[in-house]
């Protein structure tokens, strides 16, 4: 299985695809993020969807950057999650959504 990353508007309008994490990745990424104690990547659900705002994603901005500096998490699994980060920008009408089963 995998998460898909979505872009989508207030409505929940899919804007854009942005890309795919393994699950078994996806599971990796948050036991890590947990681990440092960070703030938002440790709450992705890989069953439900999660989904992050932009005030959110600057703080998941910051997370990504703390996990790729550790080295523990392969840039495979960062850079979806950056390109969705990037995606959104400061616009408060989108969002990044984790797409779960």
């Amino acid at each position: 299985m995998a998460i898909a990353l979505r872009i989508i508007d207030e409505n929940g309008e899919v804007q854009k695809y942005v890309g795919l994490i393994e699950e078994e990745d996806l599971l990796y990424l948050t036991k890590m993020a947990e681990e440092k104690d960070l703030k938002c990547l440790p709450f992705v659900d890989y069953v439900g969807d999660t989904i992050f705002n932009a005030k959110q994603l600057e703080q998941v901005e910051k997370e990504i950057e703390i996990l790729r500096q550790s080295g523990d998490i392969a840039e495979k699994i960062l850079s979806p999650i950056e390109r969705g980060v990037e995606e959104v920008g400061k616009n408060d009408l989108l969002f990044l959504r984790f797409e779960g089963e």
